[in-house]
């Protein structure tokens, strides 16, 4: 009797209550004298419906760690005995030499601060905040208070965007970058006014809607900031141009740009330790946000791009950091990981530093970097690596709790798929019996320029479907990213062709693969990109026995005009639909509903202004009005995805649910 106790004790299934409990890790901050790192965590709490955040510093010699605050974030060092960190929109401090550390505030402006950094050598913060036309926080305030008491509330505008992400422009309001010394004593305080380095133009950083921390840097000496900002036109909506900017501290100068050639996005702008370069990823197609990025390397005194790296490199890096004036360390989307890798600036030569599990939030000291990494059986902890690609674990944060949960393996083939070799990944479900059959969760990724990898999910963990009893199918089809520049291109003009093809084979290739899974009890699922494939499945064949569509496309014409970033469909469908009509008509679900079967569940948020809610809207009307079998779970304060524990938690019951009730022998 003990022994079968045990036995079920540690064999537990994961729930979906045990993945909004774990604590989630930021990237740490190394100190100035490299002894410590300073991150946060945070956590959502069921009993109180609240997330809570803590700020946490590990001491790399003895690996102990120390709670300092709660509810703040985005931590930074002051110096190496006074951390920062934004509290309830402003900038506060604490002393780690006290017993108990002691937060006091240290910004106090009539607007809340997004993004916050600071440079030690010039004792420069530099912040993001909302400002009005005039440049001013205050001004941006007084508007705010006046829209809210207005009883005339409607809004006029003259340009796109109108609404970006979750969120409706303010045409009266702007997103700037400031910067304010800091006086260091007793407290920490303010000392001066603020300058909005920004003032005067319409440049925004960090860029809207998702933009962060890492959109702007101090060079070395602390006399000049580059960022990144779209280039203000009324054209916006439709191209993506992106450049880096300078601008000194002084705030006596306006912003230059220093890619303005380039008509495509600039991003995370990187000064050279020694001040000498400045380095960026660059994409050069116009109008396509998912152009490879190039490396580009600046010289500063000549104002001249000296070199774009490993140009005959197929992948495309997504972050970049120097270890010193000769490496940097790329973060790198690679066959369904996400690798670190550095490349030698003196020989321009590639050398990967990790294999397995996706590696983020990449900061690098002279000899060691620091990155979270996770992979499809751990959620995010802290890593140090070495230039000889020594792996060394730093925080367990969430072991304890997930130490008696049985996760399943991830196993993986490649198979031929038109000119490419495609990729899936696969899970078998928990309590795994050969001699037995099991139903198959299919999942498609959205984007579609994204990738399955072997990485933990708080949205879409394969892990839920596979503790539920289910074989999990991941296909990377033509349009995922980590494959080189040629794979993701294939989908450009072809959404409901090859990558639907590749699909299906792979899906074959799983079944011939794994003849445990039980191909009458097959149920697809996916979001974005996702729910728009499975809305055309289900346009296209009845082999599957329900599916699940999450704020897909379900009209390619009329999304196009709803959706905010024009560019993203011109780019996907070559063209505008009075240009590129027939292929919009050619892969627009709309055109096939008379041929929908399979039993299918709807989800989509209000607030999600890249496909809105009409297009879920859409397919359930479609689907009720044929009388096949079908639900929607509508989220009301929801976006793009689902971002509240207490609804994940909804959305992932309903959805196992659903597929229960179709896919039960």
């Amino acid at each position: 009797m003990l022994a079968a106790l045990i036995s079920f004790v540690a064999a537990a299934r994961l729930q979906s209550t045990d993945v909004v409990a774990l604590q989630k890790l930021s990237g740490a901050v190394p100190s100035p004298d490299e002894t410590r790192l300073v991150y946060s965590t945070s956590q959502y709490d069921m009993k109180t419906n609240k997330k809570q955040s803590k700020i946490i510093v590990l001491n790399l010699q003895d690996r102990s760690t120390r709670e300092i605050g709660k509810d703040c974030h985005d931590p930074f060092w002051i110096t190496n005995g006074i951390v920062g960190a934004l509290c309830s929109g402003q900038v506060w401090s604490a002393y780690l030499n006290l017993p108990i550390p002691i937060w006091t505030q240290v910004t106090k402006y009539p607007v809340s601060l997004s993004t916050a950094k600071f440079h030690i050598g010039s004792k420069l913060l530099a912040f993001s905040a909302d400002v009005s036309l005039d440049g001013t926080m205050q001004s941006a305030a007084m508007i705010k208070k006046y829209q809210e008491q207005n009883p005339e509330t409607g809004v006029v505008y003259d340009s796109l965007y109108v609404r970006h992400w979750d969120n409706y422009i303010n045409p009266w309001v702007r997103h700037q970058l400031f910067v304010v010394k800091l006086a260091i004593g007793l407290r920490v305080t303010v000392e001066g006014e603020a300058i909005n380095l920004l003032k005067g133009t319409d440049l925004e950083t960090p860029v809207p809607p998702l933009g962060g921390s890492g959109d702007y840097n101090f060079n070395p000496d602390g006399q000049l900031v580059a960022f990144t900002a779209r280039v203000p036109s009324k054209d916006q909506a439709w191209n993506t141009n992106q450049d880096i900017f300078i601008v000194p501290v002084t705030g006596d100068e306006e912003p230059i740009s220093i890619s303005e050639d380039n008509l495509g996005a600039d991003t995370t702008p990187r000064f050279s330790p020694d001040g000498f370069h400045i380095l960026w990823l660059q994409m050069r197609t116009p109008g396509y946000e998912s152009d490879q990025n190039k490396i580009v390397y600046y010289n500063l005194a000549t104002a001249k791009m000296l070199m774009t790296f490993v140009n005959d490199w197929d992948k495309s890096p997504s972050d970049a950091v120097f270890m010193n004036p000769d490496v940097v360390v790329l973060t790198v989307p690679d066959e369904g990981r996400t690798r670190l890798y550095t490349l030698h600036i003196a020989d321009n030569q590639l050398t990967p530093l990790t294999n397995n599990g996706s590696f983020s939030s990449a900061v690098a000291t002279q000899s060691t970097i620091y990155a979270l990494a996770d992979s499809v059986k751990r959620p995010s902890e802290l890593f140090s690596i070495n230039l000889e690609g020594e792996i060394t674990q730093l925080t367990y944060t969430n072991e304890a709790a997930l130490e008696d949960k049985e996760l399943s393996d991830l196993e993986e083939f490649w198979f031929q798929s038109h000119d490419f070799k495609a990729h899936a990944l696969v899970l078998k479900p928990v309590g795994y019996d050969e001699t037995k059959t099991w139903p198959l969760a299919f999942l498609i990724h959205g984007g579609p320029e994204g990738f399955w990898g072997d990485s933990w999910s708080y949205r879409w963990n394969p892990q839920m479907w596979a503790a539920a009893g289910y074989f999990v199918v991941m296909v990377n089809p033509e349009g995922s990213t980590s494959y080189g520049q040629n794979y993701t291109r294939a989908i450009l003009g072809n959404w409901g062709g090859a990558p639907y093809e590749t699909l299906m084979t792979g899906l074959d290739q799983a079944l011939a693969k794994y003849p445990q899974i039980d191909k009458k009890r097959i149920c697809g699922a996916g979001a974005s990109y996702g729910g728009y494939m499975i809305n055309w499945i289900n346009t296209q064949t009845d082999r599957f026995a329900c599916l699940v569509s999450h704020d897909g496309m379900f009209n390619t014409v009329g999304s196009y005009y709803a959706t905010e970033e024009l560019y993203f469909p011109e780019s996907e469908f070559l063209g505008t639909p009075w240009t590129s009509r027939q292929i919009y008509e050619r892969w627009n679900p709309v055109n096939y509903a008379q041929q929908m079967k399979t039993p299918a569940l709807i989800i989509h948020g209000e607030k999600d202004y890249r496909l809105p809610v009409t297009e879920g809207l859409g397919v359930f009307s479609a689907l009720q009005r044929r009388g096949i079998p079908s639900k929607l779970l509508y989220f009301a304060n929801e976006n793009h995805w689902v971002l509240q524990p207490g609804n994940w938690i909804q959305w992932q019951r309903e959805i196992l649910e659903w597929m229960h009730q179709w896919t039960s022998e």
